[in-house]
């Protein structure tokens, strides 16, 4: 989790890897509400869609019974804006090492 990871990094003086010059975006959700949603799902038991088949089928629908739920905030967050928060928090000014590699 990039919370700890980069909290470590900054304050053991390391530099934090830093993809796609920061401008990605994460969603952060607060614990409590994660807690939340399971307990209120714990007892809703999800039915198989009888008519789902594969050439018409749809990514929130299957054969099996299960169900996909969202819970994240839809306020997502750029991770620079995401580090200059750490920094300000920790009083520490972050080195960033910036990577190519958008992959991750």
């Amino acid at each position: 989790m990039a919370l700890f990871k980069f909290t470590e990094a900054m304050l053991a003086g390391r530099s934090i890897d830093v993809y796609n010059r920061g401008e990605m975006r994460r969603d952060f959700t607060y614990i409590d509400d994660i807690v939340e949603a399971v307990i209120r799902l714990q007892n809703v038991l999800p039915a198989a869609d009888s008519r789902w088949t594969v050439e018409q089928g749809s990514a929130a629908t299957s054969s099996a019974p299960y169900c996909v739920y969202n819970i994240g905030n839809s306020q997502p967050v750029k991770l620079m804006d995401y580090i200059q928060t750490l920094e300000k928090v920790l009083g520490i000014t972050a080195l960033k090492k910036f990577n190519a590699d958008a992959t991750r």
